[in-house]
């Protein structure tokens, strides 16, 4: 018998008189509490919670710490999306793998998403089986159905460490001051734009019968390829090399003093993108949506535009996916929700709980054809 199991008795009565006699706990939010956990008593089955007990799962530790502050809100969120979802089609898949201590951090962005989602109405099923592909969801919302596919970034150890590859330091370089050059390569979609922009360009100096000619290839191989780029690059390794023995780690969104603090998210972001694109569980003839549900996938708003500038050109290559939402991991504090909006994304504040609030950012594939409708993708994402 584990330690923490020797001074808590595990029974949904239990747990529901910790509620009951808890006084920390204001009484609005005792019956959000109470009526969670009757949801979870429902679901997970009378007997879960001793026989869950020698485990470590997520749901169980929460439960034997509510207090009137973090646990309380988790148990409301899961509580909630649990009781929206359970109409759903296809409900007992994903509630099998939350009932498992080893699926459950991988499983319960699916089962959130699903009762957001079936909370607004949709017309929701979870893992439908579509000729030999299983997404995760899908989705009708009156206007158009959606395939929608859900990804967590769990742990550095899913993939190599950016800082020590030469690819991921590459990919992850902003343009460097003084100079300003691009170091990243341009997907194909935006290849061709770009090339299509100096062929216009082109074209409109010969009509014009003026001096500027532009030599396309000239151009391009300057844009992509700049000057100098093994000495700059031997530079930032020397910088990166420097900052690991100082044990300083590097601050900043990156644009200027070289590879962002988050470097190895935005790496493992695109990755997991690229990895998504080969093994897609869309049909290629549908049109699907990629989420991403991970830890400190940005820190605020003002490094959000550098975060998908370093990984939209990932996105412009998935063919029939008009959007890749990030959905960070719960944070705790005090937060309005609120909207940003920009040309290649939407930035979305949810406050889910009274202390608990996340942050979904929506990131536009404007290669993707036909018109896509993201207002109606960002109301169905929105909490408040």
């Amino acid at each position: 018998m584990s330690a923490m199991s020797k001074y808590y008795s595990d029974d949904w009565d239990h747990y529901l008189d910790n509620v009951a006699t808890n006084s920390s706990i204001p009484d609005s939010q005792k019956y959000q509490l109470t009526k969670a956990i009757q949801t979870l008593r429902k679901n997970l089955g009378e007997s879960w919670p001793s026989e869950s007990r020698e485990t470590n799962h997520r749901i169980l530790w929460e439960l034997r710490t509510i207090s009137g502050a973090v646990s309380d809100g988790l148990i409301v969120i899961w509580g909630d999306s649990m009781s929206a979802a359970e109409k759903v089609e296809g409900f007992s898949r994903i509630l099998a793998k939350i009932r498992r201590p080893d699926c459950f951090d991988g499983t319960i962005a699916e089962l959130e998403i699903a009762g957001r989602l079936a909370g607004r109405g949709c017309l929701t099923e979870i893992e439908p089986r579509v000729g030999r592909k299983r997404p995760d969801l899908l989705v009708h919302d009156g206007k158009s159905r959606l395939f929608i596919e859900i990804k967590t970034l769990l742990t550095a150890s899913e993939t190599i460490r950016a800082t020590n590859t030469t690819t991921g330091i590459l990919a992850a370089c902003r343009p460097i001051f003084p100079t300003g050059m691009i170091f990243k390569p341009l997907s194909e979609p935006h290849l061709k734009e770009v090339t299509g922009i100096l062929e216009q360009e082109t074209k409109r100096a010969i009509i014009n019968k003026t001096d500027v000619m532009v030599d396309t290839d000239k151009v391009l191989k300057l844009y992509l390829v700049p000057d100098g780029l093994p000495e700059r690059f031997k530079m930032l390794m020397e910088w990166h090399r420097k900052q690991k023995e100082s044990g300083v780690m590097p601050s900043g969104s990156g644009r200027l003093y070289g590879p962002s603090d988050n470097v190895r998210q935005e790496y493992r972001t695109r990755i997991r993108i690229n990895n998504f694109a080969k093994k897609c569980q869309i049909p290629p003839e549908e049109t699907g949506i990629l989420i991403l549900a991970g830890q400190f996938l940005f820190q605020d708003a003002n490094d959000v535009e550098g975060f998908v500038d370093s990984i939209i050109e990932a996105v412009y290559e998935l063919k029939n996916i008009p959007a890749v939402v990030l959905v960070s991991a719960k944070t705790f504090g005090d937060a309005d929700a609120w909207t940003v909006e920009r040309e290649d994304f939407i930035y979305i504040r949810n406050r889910l709980y009274e202390g608990i609030w996340e942050d979904v950012v929506i990131v536009k594939n404007r290669f993707f054809e036909p018109e896509f409708d993201y207002e109606n993708l960002k109301s169905l994402l929105r909490v408040n």
